[in-house]
């Protein structure tokens, strides 16, 4: 498996470590996984590990390793796996792709 601490993201990219989605509510919903077929739309929350020199010109906001985000995107053609690291997935996604930071206490719908 590819090893993310390896590549250096261009432009407007983002190394994103995703927080793991809960399957189950507190109160017992069972919640449907974000699958569609081969263009699944995925919105999530994660942690920013690395980002291109470009990140800041294409958002217009200093996004910055160590934030927690809330993304969009179409991932048949968005991002790329890495290995798994703390139990989340850690892939690529564009900046423009990033909806919100989020402070990190905060829990996000299915997300923790």
């Amino acid at each position: 498996m590819r090893r993310w601490q390896e590549w250096r993201p261009y432009a407007k990219w983002l190394f994103v470590r995703e927080d793991q989605r809960r399957e189950i509510t507190k109160g017992g919903i069972v919640l449907p996984q974000s699958e569609t077929g081969a263009e699944r739309v995925d919105e999530g929350t994660g942690v920013i590990l690395k980002l291109g020199p470009e990140v800041a010109k294409t958002t217009g906001v200093a996004l910055e390793p160590g934030q927690r985000i809330c993304f969009r995107g179409f991932l048949a053609d968005v991002f790329h796996e890495f290995e798994q690291e703390g139990g989340g997935r850690v892939f690529m996604i564009r900046a423009e792709d990033v909806m919100a930071v989020i402070d990190k206490d905060v829990t996000m719908g299915a997300y923790s």
